[in-house]
């Protein structure tokens, strides 16, 4: 699966791992990534590299950020597209941040990272597992980024995996 630049993709999945595997072979390939999760980092970092993480959390620290700072966020993202420029950006929890916050409050931050990254040659991923939101929420998402339905991603990137594989032999 061939990620175009400039744009935002909408994963459905339930976990985040095809996401993951989107981010780790595109930093792997030509850019740097920033990873924003609530998972910490000391967990995701042997297997990124070139990538920056942000760990969405109530806990102070250097790139912890709390769920209700999404104005923060924002400008932490903006601001790595904008040194960065063509780069990868992964948001694994904005089911998470419509919890924290009003989903119009959330959605709004979301459009101005989307509409960012449509002016800069980044590329935006975040996974949604659309039976944890309202269908309208779900509806709404699906307006301003390219769907991708997991399974369909998995079967092509399993194809591009074992191409790449077939190559180095």
């Amino acid at each position: 699966m061939e990620l175009e630049a400039g744009m935002s993709y909408m994963i459905k999945e339930k976990d985040a791992e095809l996401s993951y595997r989107l981010l780790e072979r595109n930093v792997k390939k030509t850019m740097p990534g920033i990873l924003i999760s609530r998972q910490h980092p000391s967990r995701l970092k042997e297997r990124f590299k070139n990538t920056r993480f942000v760990w969405i959390s109530q806990t102070p620290g250097k790139d912890y950020y709390e769920p209700t700072a999404l104005n923060s966020l924002a400008k932490l993202v903006c601001q790595f597209i904008e040194e960065k420029e063509k780069c990868l950006v992964l948001l694994d929890c904005f089911e998470f941040l419509t919890i924290h916050n009003e989903f119009e409050h959330a959605f709004k931050t979301l459009e101005l990272i989307n509409e960012f990254v449509m002016q800069r040659e980044a590329v935006f991923i975040m996974p949604i597992d659309p039976e944890a939101m309202e269908p309208k929420q779900v509806s709404l998402l699906e307006k301003g980024m390219e769907v991708v339905e997991s399974e369909e991603a998995k079967a092509s990137m399993v194809g591009d995996e074992l191409a790449d594989l077939m190559g180095k032999y």
